[in-house]
């Protein structure tokens, strides 16, 4: 939110500044601080330079009528990857001292911008802002440092524009100077894959490189975000709207690859597995059967190895982890049933704290199996999430507003749930009968105790937020019209007919959790039938809401997701992943629908159906457009994410290797730059 306010300020202020380079700030307003986070030290030293008083004087105007916060700029570490910069780095004259109290930024810490001559690569590269500094600091190495003895040195550029030419003059640059550097050059996505222990042991790769540069092909496309369903752990269904916990990551996402190189693992236990034939398709039964009993190796030889590490990771994630761990191994225990099926009272109900310990000590094993699998997803999600961020692309993730039964987070706080003396729910999830669906759709959730939440300002909602913060740096908040109200169904019931609306929390929720996290931005899933108390609703939140296309081109209504409609505070879809994709939906929609759409938007074969609908997202006034990559690469029948209403034959795609081609990231970047969104 604080980024969206900054950045409009920047619009009306400085016309030339679009203010792109705020995504790569990290920004944590605790009250009476503002900490401002970098990713990586060169950026630190181009916004020194560059940005500083720009931002500085935003901030004042947004603060104008409260109390500036004390700013503090969190130096970044420079770390094996990056050696001693300023040893590099030009001199420049100090800023006044008194100025800059408290920055943690050293002031000498300032790398030079590029000349000025348009006949250099190097400044047409750097004119997109969100590459200025690493180039600029790989300018000053190749062409000013060469001869000079350097420090390990990590570039990760963006691509599309020359790039890969700039970075092979470096290469051949530094491989001439007098020292022989040992320089490596390598596709970024290919060096992550082949070498995935630099990510755990960088000091072992920098003793055979003294400088690596990275040729980012993924980035070609010109793309500033990637929208992903729920990490968390799938249960029966295999959806990812119904999780073991809100918290945990899935362990089928843990990379074996990666356990391989970090002698976890052995190739030939992983290739001696059977994952499934269907290279498109996901078998989730041939994974569930497999995939457990292979981590048990990795824990069995990581556990001792990791111990330290394995204690910070517990330290940090005291809230949740010790519940979701023993969650797991007494479902085990108990067949894997529904934990409102256990055996033991006791345990189902959390008479004491005696019976919880004397189950974790006798389910001992399990319960560490599942706080290492837990260990090794987040580290590895946030190496590929500091990778992420390095293209400067930011990741939206989903929050579905709604817990499973079957989960850790209703089995430890019952409380805060809709449920009788027994743990046993009163009313349950779903949305009332419509045109789609006469039954209406029973989704079986429990339903939140709001009342009990509110007591101590909706914590509960508070450490659910923050712990989305660590996977993600924008979170779409699910059905967010159940926040207005929702649809109660009598627990029990077949359907969804028999349910009423139940008044919801409101802004007294929505406050608290856009206040709170003011450095994370959040999207309103607000589809479905827009009644005047939930327009209202999100009016009042400033949340941006959605609009998706195929829902635009109804021939019998107007439609306010049409592209010419989309207003500036929303984010346009061509379709969720409980549409079909642009292909699919061409055969199966209504013919005067997508007569309409072909009218409105001038369709011809020539484009093609899918780059047409694209590019009526890309050309709406919205603040953000996102396309399935289905409809990117033209798939259709037998590559739906989700039919709604349907419990098995979902979220099995897989996209397949080769496919996101360079190719088509030109073809998309080209679509990005013609509309003004890179």
């Amino acid at each position: 939110m604080l980024k969206n306010e900054l950045r409009d300020i920047l619009a009306l202020q400085k016309a030339d500044d679009r203010g792109d380079w705020l995504e790569s700030l990290t920004l944590r307003h605790d009250g009476h601080t503002l900490h401002v986070g970098f990713p990586h030290f060169y950026f630190a030293a181009w916004f020194s330079q560059h940005k500083r008083d720009l931002f500085e004087q935003a901030l004042s105007c947004r603060f104008a009528d409260a109390q500036l916060p004390h700013i503090e700029y969190e130096q970044p570490a420079l770390g094996p990857a990056l050696g001693h910069a300023q040893a590099w780095a030009p001199q420049h004259a100090e800023r006044d001292a008194t100025d800059r109290q408290g920055s943690g930024m050293a002031a000498r810490s300032v790398v030079s911008a590029a000349p000025k001559n348009e006949n250099d690569a190097f400044t047409a590269f750097i004119a997109n802002a969100k590459n200025a500094f690493p180039l600029a600091a790989a300018k000053e190495i190749a062409e000013q440092r060469a001869g000079v003895a350097y420090n390990p040195f990590l570039l990760c550029g963006r691509s599309g524009t020359g790039k890969s030419h700039i970075l092979r003059s470096m290469a051949a640059t530094l491989r001439k100077s007098q020292t022989g550097n040992r320089v490596i050059l390598a596709s970024a996505a290919r060096f992550c894959a082949d070498s995935p222990a630099w990510v755990r042991h960088p000091e072992l790769f920098w003793q055979q490189c003294d400088v690596l540069l990275l040729d980012d092909i993924q980035d070609l496309a010109g793309q500033s975000a990637w929208q992903m369903l729920p990490l968390g752990p799938t249960s029966y269904g295999d959806s990812p709207y119904a999780s073991f916990s809100t918290f945990a990551g899935n362990p089928y996402f843990i990379d074996l690859d990666m356990l391989i190189e970090d002698g976890l693992l052995k190739k030939a236990e992983v290739e001696a597995v059977d994952w499934g034939s269907d290279p498109m398709n996901v078998d989730y039964g041939k994974i569930y059967c497999n995939r457990f009993d292979i981590l048990r190796l990795a824990c069995a030889r990581g556990w001792d190895r990791d111990a330290a590490e394995i204690t910070r990771f517990r330290e940090q994630n005291a809230g949740w982890l010790p519940d979701y761990a023993l969650f797991m191994a007494l479902k085990r225990h108990f067949g894997m049933k529904s934990w409102t099926e256990w055996d033991d009272e006791d345990i189902r109900c959390r008479t004491s704290s005696e019976v919880i310990e004397r189950y974790r000590a006798e389910l001992r094993e399990d319960v560490e199996l599942f706080t290492y699998i837990q260990f090794l997803f987040f580290r590895q999600w946030e190496a590929l999430k500091a990778y992420i961020h390095s293209l400067g692309i930011r990741i939206i993730g989903d929050l579905p507003i709604y817990v499973a039964m079957d989960s850790a987070d209703v089995w430890a706080e019952p409380e805060m749930f809709q449920l009788d003396e027994h743990n046993v729910p009163t009313e349950v999830s779903g949305v009332p009968p419509d045109c789609f669906s006469e039954d209406g759709q029973l989704w079986g959730n429990p339903l939140y105790n709001y009342e009990a939440m509110a007591k101590d300002g909706f914590g509960w909602w508070i450490r659910r937020i923050g712990g989305a913060q660590k996977l993600y740096d924008v979170i779409r908040i699910d059905h967010f019209r159940g926040f207005e109200s929702y649809w109660a169904i009598p627990y029990g019931e077949t359907t969804a007919k028999n349910g009423r609306w139940v008044k919801g929390p409101g802004m007294s929720l929505v406050g608290v959790l856009t206040g709170w996290f003011r450095d994370l931005d959040f999207i309103a899933e607000d589809l479905g039938y827009p009644s005047p108390e939930v327009v209202q609703l999100l009016s009042d939140s400033g949340l941006p809401g959605m609009k998706v296309l195929e829902f635009a081109f109804d021939s019998r209504d107007p439609s306010d997701y049409l592209p010419h409609s989309c207003n500036f505070n929303s984010i346009c879809y061509t379709g969720t992943h409980d549409n079909a994709p642009l292909a699919l939906w061409r055969t199966e929609a209504d013919k005067a629908d997508i007569a309409f759409a072909k009218k409105y938007l001038g369709l011809n074969d020539e484009e093609g159906f899918n780059a047409g609908i694209i590019r009526g997202g890309m050309s709406c006034q919205s603040r953000l457009f996102v396309a399935q990559m289905q409809d990117y690469l033209g798939l259709g029948k037998g590559c739906r994410m989700n039919t709604p209403g349907t419990s098995s034959g979902n979220w099995q795609w897989r996209m397949l290797s080769g496919e996101a081609s360079k190719k088509l990231a030109k073809s998309i970047h080209e679509t990005t730059r013609i509309y003004g969104r890179l």
